[in-house]
């Protein structure tokens, strides 16, 4: 992998309990970390170079958070609804505005050409990240102003900021301005 923050070529201690390969894999922008999603692929233990009839074709899917170079783990994602036949060199293609992967074709003993989606907008979250608001709390009569720092705002002529109140049933809406991406 290469680290842009440090500018070097890095070797993760990055395993899967089992081996994997003919997968389909997609890296997906995140805030605040990148993804990278895998689907399916041959699995099985064998010696590099040797005999794969041992293994098998699965129909799982993991993601890795890519915060951290050094303390990378896979995290499997629960597929709900029908599930995509197991298979091997699918493409994996990610959705943006509906935060979905989608998955085409493949080779599960013939050629496939069938498609699947599996929204993992929990995964990949809003296109946003709050950190910080302050001031973090206010006067029952509003009127304060707050800064809202965090990244990835966008400038739009639509930027609504909602405030809670767990006494109230409504949360009262106010027009936000935009300042920076920050």
């Amino acid at each position: 992998m290469y680290d842009i923050n440090n500018n070097v070529w890095v070797d993760p201690e990055l395993s899967h309990e089992i081996p994997r390969w003919y997968h389909s894999a997609i890296v997906v922008p995140a805030i605040p970390s990148w993804k990278y999603f895998v689907f399916g692929g041959s699995i099985g233990n064998f010696e590099e170079g040797g005999n794969r009839t041992t293994s098998r074709m699965t129909d799982d899917a993991y993601v890795l958070d890519i915060p951290d170079i050094k303390n990378m783990k896979w995290y499997p994602i629960n597929i709900v609804g029908e599930r995509p036949k197991a298979r091997e060199s699918s493409a994996l293609f990610y959705d943006n505005n509906d935060s979905k992967l989608i998955l085409f074709g493949g080779w599960s003993n013939n050629w496939l050409g069938d498609t699947y989606s599996l929204k993992v907008s929990m995964i990949t979250g809003p296109p946003y990240a709050i950190y910080n608001i302050t001031p973090n709390m206010g006067p029952l009569t509003g009127k304060t102003k707050v800064l809202i720092d965090g990244d990835g705002f966008k400038d739009t002529n639509n930027i609504i900021v909602r405030f809670d109140s767990h006494s109230k049933a409504t949360s009262p809406e106010v027009q936000g301005v935009f300042i920076s991406e920050t």
